[in-house]
């Protein structure tokens, strides 16, 4: 493949159509062959030896060669330390990595520049890192956001339900902006699952408890790991007064947390 590219008329371009080639075939899973490609470029400019960077860091990942995946990342690192202007892609690799070590403060604060640049897929990172750390009222703003942004962006429809039920389970205004997002989201897309787990926990929390019950134990059978389906179910359970299969379910929870 690498032979068969067009003549490029200067280093810069060379260089940029080899990153181009070794980014697909680690999209396709020939890492190895990505690798090589990646040793021919020899001493490319700054922005390309960056990307570079990345490329080689995501194959070797993907290869498990863990150690030298990690000298990348120091490189990285130096990299940005050096000049906080370098591209995106080190700040995401970098967040990802932190988010992967549950340091999320450290990954939130990695992303966080990138957040003007208002891609969905950065802020709904940023909402996941601000999740994790318990600030749910920071990411149901983000979830907003990116519903303002993209009406039809589905997966921040039902992030936003499932955070503003988590944030604020008794307030009436909060459950009925959830319920709004969430119907919107099971509109769109009736075969996902885990929506309907979202609007019937939506359900309990809003005092139709039987139903979000029943809705949540019929999609149960696809989400039988999911600890948080089995609290859910739990809670339903107890509402309506089958204790015993609301201790079945809770202790579920505490076996699939563990494991």
């Amino acid at each position: 493949l690498l032979r068969e590219l067009p003549a490029a008329p200067d280093a810069a371009q060379a260089a940029l159509k080899k990153l181009a080639l070794s980014q697909r075939l680690i999209e396709f899973g020939w890492t190895t062959s990505a690798l090589d490609v990646l040793d021919t470029l020899g001493t490319p400019g700054d922005s390309s030896l960056t990307l570079a960077l990345i490329q080689r860091h995501q194959a070797l990942t993907d290869l498990k060669r863990t150690e030298d995946a990690g000298k990348i990342h120091d490189l990285l690192s130096a990299r940005l330390t050096k000049d906080p202007s370098v591209a995106p892609g080190v700040r995401i690799l970098l967040a990802a990595a932190a988010a992967n070590d549950d340091h999320y403060a450290d990954a939130l604060a990695l992303l966080q520049p990138l957040e003007s640049l208002n891609r969905p897929d950065i802020l709904t990172t940023l909402a996941s890192f601000h999740e994790h750390l318990g600030q749910l009222d920071d990411a149901i703003a983000i979830h907003r956001r990116i519903r303002q942004m993209d009406p039809s962006n589905i997966l921040a429809a039902n992030n936003l339900a499932y955070t503003l039920a988590a944030a604020h389970p008794a307030d009436k205004a909060a459950l009925a902006e959830a319920l709004s997002a969430i119907q919107f989201a099971i509109k769109s897309a009736p075969q996902v699952t885990a929506f309907q787990d979202t609007l019937g926990w939506i359900e309990i929390l809003s005092g139709n408890a039987a139903e979000g019950t029943q809705r949540i134990a019929r999609a149960i059978p696809e989400m039988k790991m999911d600890p948080a389906v089995h609290y859910h179910l739990g809670i339903g359970y107890a509402r309506i007064g089958q204790n015993d299969l609301a201790r079945l379910h809770l202790n579920d929870v505490e076996i699939l947390a563990q494991n």
